[in-house]
């Protein structure tokens, strides 16, 4: 007969017969043919599962925004479930955590798992790979579109060897570097599987190995063994304006030659080498004659200490082309800050500054915020995931209304649960006073209903920000009213993100205050964001 598919449709649980034969178009159009518009909330999807009907082989939740409860829901309704054996969670915005419920309930008889074009990360990988070894019927896994990096790929592919059933694995568009594609390539030596999808990764190339897909990739981007990198430098050839040697473990050697071969090399302007651990090195590296045109340059994850940050402040203070800088993911302190502070005050061509991950708080923010006045040129500033607390995001507030170099900046401090309402009170009561900022990012800060709408209230009269992101917060539906009044006056604001905090599921928690566009032009889902939250 076919299979069945419990799927919600503008709010209606719908129980589908498909052929199983059918192509996408034809589903597609069974879906559209049943869609009804009758209230319903994730509980009643439940109560199906729960019942483990036979006929009932396929979950499609797909772009619904689900809540972290809401997930929990959909865990324990699947744990007890023994015929679902398609899930499709795409677009759901599931971060680690919402991965962590997962990893709990998906039943073991899964076939086809979707989680495309969410928020998982490295962090979610890892609960993934626990979730992979319970999961020994899977054949297709979809986890593209995440965000996973180098880490998050080598957690998935130590499991590899051990899914027998796995024929297909899409992790396109993802963070991976050639560190984690050469891990996965080693693996499937012993996997079974027929296709890998790695396209769109910052370390892809075309593999040789039997099992991968094969795909294009840009001449710009090289990755090859040492010998073929040297070779490729010293050619000086144009196409190569990019050298990712990320996550390789590169001896100091190695990468000293490479540095001193660049300063022949006319045209790679920007070099990669996140997760080398060469930051004992770099004293002896950075300083190399290729360094002098770079505009990007990658030191991530690397273990800078000390001495590293004396050679790379000198390295800010004498670059007049460097524009991008990630220093994430080390060891950075309150007492290196002075030292790289300087380097930052010296320097008149950055734009992006990444310090997230890092081991400074308040004193080195305070340091930051005190010596660096003239920060014209800087577009975007990372400082999440520094265990940050609301006493530096007053400092931070305060450097941002008395700076007037600042113009278009996009400052991110997610991450940072530390913060809480107190944070957000002291952002919201300057954000009027704000001229420079563009965006602001503050997800997972512990953001409750009180911080949230006098967050809303400090962005109702500021007139220069486009985008607040606060997922991922523990902001409820009673927040909602004071917020949308505040917001009411704001003309600038395009993007208002709530998704992922204690809210119902079926509103979309996008907030967009230039959506007043002719009726005529009203799409189903703007039309739900008009009725849930109409601001005009």
């Amino acid at each position: 007969m076919g299979d069945r598919c419990l799927w919600i449709a503008e709010g209606a649980v719908m129980d589908l017969v498909i052929p199983t034969q059918s192509t996408y178009a034809e589903r597609s159009a069974a879906r559209a043919s049943a869609a009804a518009a009758s209230p319903e909330s994730i509980t009643e999807l439940c109560d199906f599962i729960r019942h483990d009907d036979p006929r009932h082989t396929e979950v499609d939740l797909s772009g619904r925004r689900l809540t972290r409860y809401e997930l929990t829901q959909l865990s324990q309704a699947l744990r007890g479930n023994t015929q679902v054996r398609k899930i499709n969670l795409r677009n759901n915005g599931i971060d680690a955590a919402g991965a962590a419920i997962l990893a709990k309930g998906l039943g073991a008889r899964l076939v086809e798992l979707d989680l495309g074009g969410n928020h998982l990360r490295d962090k979610g990988a890892s609960y993934l790979a626990m979730l992979l070894r319970s999961t020994p019927t899977l054949a297709s896994l979809d986890i593209s579109r995440n965000g996973i990096g180098t880490r998050g790929a080598m957690l998935i592919a130590d499991e590899l060897p051990l899914l027998s059933s796995l024929r297909k694995l899409d992790m396109s568009g993802n963070e991976i570097h050639c560190g984690g594609i050469c891990v996965l390539e080693a693996r499937l030596e012993h996997s079974p599987l027929l296709a890998v999808y790695l396209a769109a990764n910052p370390g892809w190339s075309p593999l040789d190995r039997k099992g991968i897909l094969r795909q294009p990739r840009l001449a710009r981007v090289f990755n090859a063994k040492i010998p073929e990198i040297h070779a490729r430098i010293a050619a000086n050839d144009p196409q190569c304006t990019e050298l990712d040697l990320s996550g390789r473990r590169l001896a100091g050697g190695d990468v000293f030659i490479i540095f001193c071969m660049l300063e022949n090399n006319q045209h790679i302007l920007k070099i990669n080498l996140r997760s080398n651990d060469i930051g004992h090195c770099l004293p002896g590296l950075i300083g190399q004659g290729g360094c002098c045109r770079l505009i990007e340059l990658d030191l991530s994850g690397n273990g800078i200490f000390y001495s590293s940050i004396n050679a790379i402040a000198d390295f800010l203070a004498q670059s007049a082309t460097i524009r991008k800088m990630d220093l994430s993911g080390n060891y950075i302190l309150d007492t290196d800050m002075p030292l790289l502070v300087e380097g930052l005050r010296r320097n008149t061509s950055l734009t992006h500054l990444d310090l997230s991950a890092n081991l400074f708080k308040m004193p080195g923010v305070r340091v930051l915020t005190a010596n660096w006045s003239e920060a014209g040129n800087i577009r975007r500033l990372d400082l999440r995931d520094n265990s940050l607390e609301s006493d530096a995001a007053k400092l931070l507030a305060r450097w941002l209304s008395s700076n007037a170099t600042l113009t278009g900046l996009e400052l991110d401090l997610s991450g940072n649960i530390s913060m809480g309402n107190s944070a957000a009170f002291e952002l919201g009561k300057t954000l009027p006073s704000i001229k420079g900022l563009r965006c602001l990012a503050l997800q997972g800060c512990g953001i409750s209903d009180p911080g949230a709408e006098v967050l809303a209230q400090g962005l109702g009269r500021n007139q220069t920000v486009v985008a607040v992101d606060l997922r991922g917060n523990y902001i409820g539906p009673a927040a909602v009213g004071p917020i949308k009044e505040a917001l009411r006056d704001n003309r600038s604001l395009t993007d208002f993100d709530l998704s992922d905090n204690l809210l119902p599921s079926r509103s979309v928690w996008e907030l967009g205050h230039r959506l007043a566009v002719p009726e005529s032009s009203w799409t189903d889902r703007l039309k739900l964001i008009l009725q849930r939250f109409s601001v005009f």
